[in-house]
């Protein structure tokens, strides 16, 4: 039996500085687009099996917007253009 990882808190978001006044100063590393292909550079390597996503803003249309992505992930497609 092998064993499954699951990274159980991650973000994504497309970096409009208004949106996300928490990434101050010292967090320009942040300062981005941080997208489901962002998020795979880093899991797929690891041997992750799959993620939990947390909202990065406290916003109805984050929320609307992360379902959408996890809609399209569990059916197979990882479209980010929208």
């Amino acid at each position: 039996m092998v064993n499954k990882c699951i990274d159980a808190h991650h973000h994504l978001w497309r970096y409009v500085p208004a949106e996300y006044p928490w990434m101050t100063d010292g967090m320009e590393i942040l300062r981005r687009d941080f997208l489901l292909g962002d998020l795979k550079a880093v899991t797929a390597p690891a041997g992750i099996a799959g993620t939990v996503v947390v909202e990065a803003a406290r916003r109805m249309e984050e929320t609307i917007w992360l379902a959408e992505i996890a809609a399209r992930a569990a059916n197979g497609g990882n479209d980010m253009a929208r």
